[in-house]
Order: C-alpha cells, then sequence, then structure tokens
C-alpha cells in the first residue's frame, strides 16, 4: 500500500493499473503525432498547410468521440468502450505512416481522435467509479500516466528515426505499446 492512498482490493488494483496503462498508451500516441507532422507531409506529397487538415480531423473525431463515448459507457460496460478505443488506436495509428494518400491520412486521423477520446473518456469514469470519493490520488497517478507517455513518445520516434531514418517503427513500437492493456481489461469486469 502506498503512503497516503487507501487500502484497494485486488481487483481495483489491477482495474487502476489497466486504466494508467491505457492513459500512457493515449499520451503515447498523442505526443507522437506533432514530430511525425514533417513526414506525414513528406510522404502525402502535402505542404505543411495542406497537412493540417489531418489535425482538424483528428479533433473533430476527438470531439464526437468524447460525445459518444458517456452514452456508450451508459449503456454498455466501460471496459468493452475503453478496449475498442485502444484496439482502433492501435490499428489507425500504426497505419498512419504507411498512409500515401491525404485524404487516406486524414480518415486515419478521425479515427484516432474518435479512439483516443473512448480511452480518455472511459478510464476517468471508470476509474471515478472504482474508487468513488477516494479517487483524487488515483486520478493524479491517472494523469500522470498520460504526461509520462507523451515523455516516452517523442524519444521512441527518435529513436526510430536515428536507426531506421524512417518514423514507421516508432509509429508501430507505440501501437504495440497500446495493445497489452486492451487484452488486460478484457479479463477485468468493469466497476459498477
Amino acid at each position: 500500500m502506498m503512503s497516503g492512498l487507501p487500502h484497494i482490493s485486488s481487483l481495483r488494483t489491477k482495474q487502476t493499473a489497466c486504466y494508467f496503462l491505457a492513459l500512457f498508451s493515449l499520451g503515447l500516441t498523442t505526443a507522437a503525432i506533432g514530430p511525425a507532422i514533417p513526414h506525414l507531409a513528406e510522404q502525402t506529397g502535402s505542404q505543411l498547410k495542406e497537412i493540417s487538415s489531418m489535425l482538424v480531423m483528428a479533433s473533430f473525431g476527438y470531439l464526437l468521440g468524447s460525445l459518444a463515448g458517456g452514452r456508450l459507457i451508459d449503456r454498455i460496460k466501460g471496459h468493452p468502450v475503453i478496449i475498442i478505443g485502444l484496439v482502433c488506436m492501435a490499428i489507425s495509428f500504426s497505419i498512419l505512416p504507411l498512409s500515401p494518400e491525404l485524404v487516406l491520412l486524414a480518415v486515419l486521423a478521425f479515427i484516432l481522435g474518435l479512439s483516443q477520446s473512448f480511452i480518455d473518456v472511459g478510464s476517468n469514469l471508470m476509474i471515478v467509479w472504482a474508487h468513488g470519493s477516494n479517487v483524487g490520488s488515483y486520478m493524479n497517478g491517472l494523469h500522470l500516466s498520460f504526461g509520462v507517455g507523451t515523455l516516452v513518445s517523442p524519444l521512441l520516434l527518435a529513436a526510430s528515426l536515428n536507426i531506421s531514418g524512417a518514423i514507421l517503427w516508432g509509429f508501430i513500437i507505440v501501437a504495440v505499446l497500446s495493445l497489452p492493456a486492451a487484452f488486460w481489461l478484457i479479463r477485468l469486469p468493469s466497476p459498477e
């Protein structure tokens, strides 16, 4: 038991660890887009001003997903929503550096934003449901894990560029790192 944190059950510990891992994955994908923009523009033959449509579509997907995520959790359990978000995020993120067309890149960015919002809304809501009025420290930890993901992601992309001269492997590694939380959440019940 960590100092200052109330004792929690083994199930709640596992659920909390999954939410932390999901937000870490979200941080990884969120922070990778900015440094990758010049590479994505080059691969699609777009100018930097044209590639901004990808960012607009990702934001639009995030907005719609934020609206839909809460409604989905009201109708089905929370973990399936987070799992769908993690799997779709990993797939769309891993395909981004392979997209030869700007339109396809924008569609993938929309799916990425939608998926990311499911993870964000789902994890924040589930951690509140898991810990109730004692959620404060856990909520801080949840958002700390997002920050750690945003710190690690550019380092992975830089390593990918240094080793292979391309961002593809960095994107694939980030996508693969998004999947363990999904596989772990499949085995855990959602908090009531």
